[in-house]
């Protein structure tokens, strides 16, 4: 044999091995499944098959695919080929759990009348998925199922209906786990895990549901209301949340898993950690007040107890899921700093992959800010289009007809109807996804899924693939969305003001804040030789004519469904610079447009009433500056001081406004931090920003009176602090504020003398000066210089936040009052002859320290 002969054996020789082996290999991928139903009378038969997904991560799940086969003599036939197991779907096989099959079996399942017989190589699975289906229905016909008082899907009525539940579903564990251990070494280990993780999350779910139920409050206290403290709910979850089962699914698998278990219990295992699973205050955060931080906190613990597929597949889901990170708390630097280290980790492309497409949608979805036209038809047969809802607060309610969820949702969403009944300002949208108009309607009358009240709409036969449905960008049922007066989503924390969670309770402040927040005003101006005044209501305004004498009365609404009266001041007056010091003052600063810290702060702590009258006697409020800029009700709060000024004095009290770097900003037409609000506002009644505060108006002069420094007795109030070359160039309080006010409304730094470039630059301003905070060390001696040159004890500033409550600095010298109010965290400053107190928005106070001598903090409650 020549050696072109020998090179064509080989290459024939390789060709047959190859061809071998590629049969062997196909040989060992070939599934084989027939069907035989004698009293099918169809020509054909459809099998749904789609890969059992245990190795890597796709969320959502593959569709199913489905193969259809002719039925001959009632016989049908399938040789496929799958290199790994498949989760296949047929009507004859009537468990919810799915079959699977796996390279290599061979099945045949047969029906007879309504009976079902499975046999051939790889049955086994099968017979064990039946058992356990028979098992299912053998306990829930047992006396015992029978006499729990509520169904699986419902909450828990009382703690001993949660032990009840508890008891049965401890019972099924074990029959079930009994069950499948026996069959044990006839499974591969694949799906010896994936039909116990099954089972067992089934099981745990139910419990996990239930314990959700009592540990939850729509209580503030100690006891929510099952009558369970925080400490009675950490020895049930140990009890019976961490047992064996759910450690096993959680921590002892092997193969990847459906991922929403095993992260609500990790969210579980956060609050156990905290020993708190219910707030026990209004104000209190038990993951963090940042809406990202619970999630975070998973994500991180996932990347310290997993690894391999498992790891990556709840580290994606922290970020992918309709309730996951993304979707929750948008994309703040918490939440990019999660994403950038996520990308960072190695491996696992694909499910990378699948996380940043999500991500891409949601940025969209959260840079979106307009909603878009739609057209649904109502319960009459009638197209409602969006064009209806201009102008007003809607809510809209995405629900369908056996979404269990709607259900606890209708029950307390009608709570918030009922309170806003009347408002017309407000409009409930119900929307349906109801394919079924006829369904749509019954469930409606029964007011079940949906309260039945307000306009009623439905997607018709495009259900949840409408239109409608994406442009709300709705992933989870029940679904609510707030919509503004120019069609703007109003984004809010979807769960801490949840209907469901405290009756509705939270849901209606926040939508009385939302129609407060529609209105605006009144700004009031003298043109043209009379008074005028121009109050907004979301897309309109009212222009009104006053009297041009002291009977002109405005109306200004709060942030409740309440307002309060302001007469105009007959004439506006500089207010004095010194003043002798009370028996009794409040101080609080940088409330930025925040009317119900405002309004809490004052009321708890006796200064006004439920009417805003004063009641704080001869005592002084001082407000240490910038009520402008962040919030949206900056209007109110200025009509609310301005309107205060008048009743202390005729109580011989008084009112002190000191200004703020942010009231100089506005008067000077820089607007870098005034929300979207007040542009549109200005622009509606044909104004710029700077108009509204112009010397024309009347909230424009009445500042122009104000000071940015004021002594009272032996405290000097400043909005920043005084810096060293104040000390230098100014001789007292008088001096400064009257080199400042011509300046109020601009400043030119060429334009300016020395002693007044040093009241307004921005580094030595007594507005705009932050060193006290900043350089501590290099301070000390420029305070002490300012106590002597103005012959005070203590100096009271705003400005700069260093603390969460009010703060004491170089040994009681300095006093911070700056908080953060649109945290919920308001405090202000009680000064009670020679004590200084912290007070709250509850009105506890605590002793921060008695003038000459040291005392420890004590709590007290007026």
């Amino acid at each position: 044999m020549n050696t072109k002969q020998l090179k064509c054996l080989l290459v024939l020789l390789l060709n047959t091995a190859s061809i071998y082996s590629q049969d062997v290999s196909k040989n060992k991928e070939r599934v084989i499944v027939e069907i035989e139903d004698t009293g099918d009378m169809s020509s054909s038969i459809e099998m749904q098959v789609r890969p059992f997904m245990f190795d890597r991560f796709i969320y959502p799940r593959v569709q199913f695919k489905a193969l259809k086969q002719q039925l001959n003599n009632g016989i049908a036939k399938w040789e496929l080929f799958y290199p790994a197991p498949q989760v296949i779907g047929l009507n004859m096989l009537s468990t919810s759990r799915g079959y699977y099959i796996e390279p290599g079996d061979s099945i045949r399942i047969k029906r007879v009348a309504n009976e079902v017989t499975i046999s051939g190589r790889g049955a086994e699975k099968f017979l064990l998925l039946k058992e356990l289906e028979s098992l299912d229905r053998r306990l829930e016909k047992s006396e015992e199922y029978q006499s729990l008082s509520d169904p699986k899907r419902s909450p828990a009525s009382s703690l001993d209906d949660y032990l009840s539940w508890n008891e049965f579903l401890n019972k099924k564990t074990v029959l079930t786990l009994d069950l499948i251990e026996s069959k044990k070494n006839e499974l591969s280990k694949v799906i010896y895990e994936r039909i116990k993780g099954s089972i067992l999350t089934e099981i745990e779910k139910i419990r996990l549901h239930k314990f959700h139920s009592i540990r939850r409050s729509s209580i503030v206290g100690p006891k929510n209301q099952y009558g369970l403290s925080n400490e009675d709910l950490c020895r049930i979850y140990d009890s019976t949340m961490d047992n064996t089962s759910s450690k096993w699914l959680r921590y002892e698998r092997s193969f990847l898993f459906d991922p929403d278990y095993v992260w609500d219990m990790l969210h579980d295992e956060d609050y156990r950690e905290k020993g708190k699973f219910f707030n026990t205050s209004e104000d209190s955060a038990i993951l963090g007040k940042d809406p990202a931080d619970p999630f975070i906190s998973i994500y991180n613990k996932v990347k310290l107890k997993y690894k391999g597929i498992i790891k990556e597949a709840l580290m994606a889901y922290t970020f992918y899921f309709a309730k996951g990170i993304l979707h929750e708390a948008g994309f703040t630097p918490k939440v990019e700093a999660a994403l950038a280290d996520y990308y960072s980790q190695p491996g696992y492309a694909e499910a990378k992959k699948i996380v940043k497409d999500y991500e891409i949608a949601q940025r969209v979805k959260w840079n979106t800010r307009y909603t878009q036209e739609f057209v649904l038809t109502d319960i009459y047969g009638n197209d409602f289009s969006s064009k209806q809802l201009k102008g007003k607060i809607a809510v809209f309610d995405f629900w369908f007809t056996g979404c269990t969820g709607c259900v606890r949702m209708a029950s307390v969403l009608k709570n918030v109807e009922e309170f806003f009944k009347g408002d017309t300002n407000i409009v409930f949208v119900s929307v349906s996804t109801d394919k079924n108009r006829a369904q749509w309607i019954k469930s409606i009358a029964q007011k079940k899924y949906t309260t039945g009240a307000g306009v009623q709409l439905n997607t018709g036969e495009k259900g949840q693939d409408h239109d409608i449905v994406k442009k709300f960008y709705i992933d989870a049922y029940p679904s609510l969305e707030v919509v503004d007066h120019d069609g703007l989503f109003i984004k809010y924390d979807k769960k801490k003001i949840d209907p469901r969670l405290d009756n509705g309770r939270k849901m209606i402040s926040f939508l009385q804040m939302q129609l407060a927040e529609m209105k605006d005003g009144p700004y009031v101006f003298h043109q043209n030789g009379g008074i005028y005044s121009y109050a907004v209501y979301g897309s309109r305004f009212l222009r009104k004519q006053l009297h041009n004498d002291t009977a002109s009365v405005l109306r200004v609404y709060t942030d409740e469904d309440k307002t309060f009266n302001v007469p105009l001041k007959a004439a506006l007056q500089v207010e004095p610079a010194e003043f002798k010091r009370p028996d009794k003052l409040l101080v609080l600063s940088d409330i930025e447009g925040n009317f119900d810290a405002l309004r809490k702060l004052l009321m708890s702590n006796k200064i006004i009433d439920k009417d805003y009258n004063w009641v704080f006697g001869e005592g002084h409020l001082v407000f240490g500056g910038d009520m402008f800029d962040r919030g949206n009700q900056v209007t109110e709060c200025l009509w609310l001081i301005y309107s205060l000024e008048q009743k202390a004095k005729a109580a011989g009290g008084y009112v002190h406004f000191i200004l703020g770097n942010h009231e100089i900003m506005n008067m000077q037409g820089e607007y870098a931090y005034v929300v979207d609000k007040y542009k549109t506002n200005a622009t509606l009644i044909g104004m710029n920003l700077k108009d509204l505060y112009n010397t024309q108006s009347e909230l424009g002069r009445w500042l122009r009176t104000k000071n940015v420094i004021e002594k009272i007795g032996d405290l000097l109030f400043v909005h920043g602090g005084i810096s060293r070359k104040v000390n230098q160039v100014i001789n007292n309080v008088t001096e400064i504020n009257t080199l400042a006010r011509p300046y109020y409304s601009e400043f030119n730094l060429l334009n300016a003398n020395e002693k007044v470039n040093t009241i307004m630059h921005y580094s030595t301003s007594p507005f705009w000066y932050r060193t006290y905070y900043e350089n501590k060390n290099e301070v000390g001696f420029v305070i002490d210089s300012t106590l002597e040159k103005f012959n005070v004890k203590h100096i009271i500033t705003g400005h700069t936040i260093v603390a969460d409550t009010i703060s004491v600095h170089y040994n009681e010298k300095v006093i911070n009052t700056d908080t953060k109010h649109s945290e919920g965290k308001s405090e202000a400053l009680l000064v009670e002859g020679m004590r200084f107190y912290r007070v709250n928005s509850k009105g506890e106070r605590i002793l921060l320290f008695k003038d000459y001598e040291k005392t420890p903090d004590a709590l007290s409650t007026d």
